[in-house]
């Protein structure tokens, strides 16, 4: 956690959402150095920011993202916006973002894999062309049920 706040306010946060490493009283240009070094250690990072002063760490982050009640430009230069400011809604868009990656794969699959199957098949008469019709449609349907997922789900910090 990288934050312009002092140690106190920081530290409280850091502790309530279990965060052990944090930098307190850090200037905003020095705050894209920190994410540079976490970097060149190989690791993926994420940057939250809400200001001008998160601007340049927001850019330097592999992963930006931004709280809705910020300004517009660190808005504009996120991947993507939290609309409620709540620290916790964070957790909740790499849950939602992996869940999102998870059943993009496992549509892919499934329509793929029937008409890969059924297409050749009808095209060679194995089966009838209207069966690889209704299969097609099925792929198409189900890829549909799977992505309506969504609409039902919720997501809780735990």
């Amino acid at each position: 956690m990288i934050s312009g706040d002092n140690e106190e306010t920081t530290k409280a946060i850091a502790t309530e959402v279990g965060i052990a490493s944090y930098y307190v009283n850090v200037a905003p240009l020095t705050k894209a150095t920190i994410v540079e070094s976490i970097q060149a250690t190989g690791q993926v990072t994420a940057y939250v920011g809400d200001g001008i002063n998160d601007l340049v760490a927001l850019k330097q982050a592999d992963f930006a993202i931004a709280m809705g009640q910020g300004i517009e430009v660190a808005i504009q230069n996120s991947d993507i916006t939290i609309i409620k400011p709540n620290i916790f809604n964070i957790y909740k868009v790499f849950v939602l973002t992996k869940l999102t990656r998870r059943l993009i794969w496992w549509n892919f699959f499934w329509a793929f894999s029937y008409n890969l199957i059924t297409i050749p098949l009808a095209i060679l008469w194995i089966i009838p062309p209207l069966i690889g019709a209704v299969v097609m449609g099925a792929s198409q349907l189900l890829v549909l049920l799977n992505s309506l997922v969504f609409n039902n789900l919720k997501v809780k910090f735990k």
